[in-house]
């Protein structure tokens, strides 16, 4: 490319205004009759980075090879109106782009502008490879969501109207509206003939309750679904579960409410049957190690009720009913590591917890988290598309590995060519909450500055069926052995999901 490469001063019959900076979309130079301008977003930010408003415009304008505008072409018989500067090149078979900016001859500091910005992107051509990720920042709870909103339309006369989202980030409530539903806080009280699609989280006591003519869709992620499924079963079996929560999230709220909910239930059911409820009212304070409870009354072989608690900021410091019955389960979407920490930290402080089983676990964001790192591991620059003031964009830069330059990017127009002249491998990573085209914006503008190949890089963690763990005879099959049996490609077993469906 850069041997196809032309510099020169360009010149128009139409005027430029005092202070402004013309971009032509096409122009001509030399023997090119034809040039595009490659990306306008760059030049018109370059020039705010310098203080000039730049405006693209449909306009006659030429070129000239080095610095020479020459005796012909659309401005030897007119006056030169604007002036300025110019470079093209071809990229591809017949595909010809460049960069021009004009201004006012007369106004001196404009025209040095006007070059100054179209040699700081001639500087940053060269041949690039561009890496980018596979499934971008969206879990797959919320990618299901958005599935299960596009598969389900909407109701004749009726809304589509999502609970469950909260969380999730900007991008899938612009997915959201970009399909024409609407989220619980906009849509305001259910209305006969409504959809309601509930996920990626576990449905609230309002979610349930449905009102009459509404249509439930049930999206709630699986791994939230196995994750209820094992709090529902460490607390029938009496467990006090601790739910490891390091970041205290919607998805960690909504988990304890529906099993303080499941557990009313089920006590009211008992009652019901001819209990009394003693139990339920014993045991209501905290326990410290020796078995004491908050008020200095000890337990005495009374059961406390079961219950789900979030782990304090220190696991040490949180509250457990009862240390003798402890059960452990972590909130899926957050990193494993320091959820598994705490279940640690309790096994030192108590001896002994009943954890979630391992075939439950969430890695989607751990799995999120090394992806970026990957990604950073290959390339001189990394880019993040994120949102103006983005609360995520300093986290997802911290997981880059230490000395690899990071920019935060909230629009094709932020970048700078500063940061391209030496980076021959750029990565482009989004936080949850850049706008949905951001990232291939991005890309898109950057394989415009030379040839590049494109790669995607992702981890993906995926389960392994177990082998070797029946009574089977030596010889026979293993179980999930086949291809198409759960968990054969990273699946879980059917009864790890074993809740079903609500119903509203």
């Amino acid at each position: 490319m850069n041997r196809t490469r032309m510099v020169g001063r360009i010149v128009s019959a139409e005027e430029c205004g005092p202070g402004e900076i013309l971009i032509p979309l096409r122009f001509s130079h030399g023997p090119r009759e034809r040039v595009t301008c490659a990306e306008t977003g760059l030049l018109i930010g370059s020039a705010a980075r310098n203080g000039w408003k730049a405006t693209p415009r449909e306009m006659r304008a030429r070129a000239f090879p080095e610095d020479s505008p020459g005796t012909r072409g659309p401005c030897a018989d007119a006056p030169v109106r604007s002036t300025g500067w110019a470079v093209s090149y071809e990229l591809g078979t017949g595909l010809r782009l460049g960069f021009a900016a004009l201004a006012d001859p007369a106004d001196h500091a404009a025209v040095a502008a006007a070059r100054r910005i179209v040699e700081e992107w001639t500087a940053a051509l060269r041949t690039r490879l561009l890496v980018t990720t596979e499934k971008g920042a969206l879990c797959e709870g919320a990618r299901g969501l958005l599935a299960a909103v596009e598969r389900a339309g909407s109701t004749p006369g009726g809304r589509t109207v999502v609970a469950g989202s909260e969380g999730c980030g900007l991008t899938v409530t612009d997915g959201l509206h970009r399909l024409g539903a609407l989220r619980t806080a906009e849509a305001g009280p259910a209305r006969p003939g409504d959809l309601r699609v509930v996920g990626p989280l576990p449905p609230s006591p309002a979610d349930r309750a449905a009102a009459p003519g509404v249509t439930v869709v049930d999206a709630v992620c699986e791994r939230h679904r196995a994750t209820a499924g094992e709090l529902a079963r460490l607390t029938r079996q009496g467990e006090h579960v601790v739910l490891a929560a390091p970041l205290r999230t919607i998805a960690a709220q909504r988990l304890r409410e529906g099993a303080e909910e499941a557990e009313a239930m089920e006590e009211a059911e008992t009652a019901e049957e001819g209990g009394t409820g003693d139990e339920a009212r014993r045991g209501e304070a905290g326990a410290t190690a020796d078995g004491r409870s908050d008020a200095g009354r000890a337990y005495d072989g009374e059961r406390a009720r079961p219950r789900v608690v979030l782990s304090a900021p220190d696991p040490a410091a949180t509250p457990v009913p009862d240390p003798h019955r402890i059960g452990f389960a972590l909130v899926p979407g957050q990193a494993l590591r320091p959820a598994l920490a705490v279940g640690e930290v309790l096994r030192a402080r108590f001896g002994h917890v009943v954890p979630q089983a391992p075939r439950t676990y969430c890695y989607e964001a751990d799995d999120r988290r090394d992806t970026v790192r990957c990604v950073a591991a290959l390339v001189d620059l990394l880019l993040i598309a994120a949102r103006p003031d983005d609360p995520e964009a300093a986290d997802v830069a911290s997981w880059a590995p230490p000395g690899t330059p990071v920019r935060t990017v909230t629009s094709v127009r932020d970048l700078d060519p500063g940061w391209l002249r030496a980076a021959g491998a750029v990565g482009v990573v989004e936080t949850v909450h850049a706008p949905r085209p951001l990232a291939e914006q991005l890309l898109c503008a950057l394989r415009k500055l030379g040839p590049s190949d494109t790669v995607r890089r992702s981890v993906t963690t995926r389960r392994v069926p177990a082998q070797g763990l029946t009574d089977d005879p030596p010889g026979a099959p293993a179980p999930d052995s086949s291809a198409n049996a759960p968990g054969a490609s990273g699946g879980n077993p059917p009864s790890a999901f074993s809740i079903p469906p609500f119903s509203p």
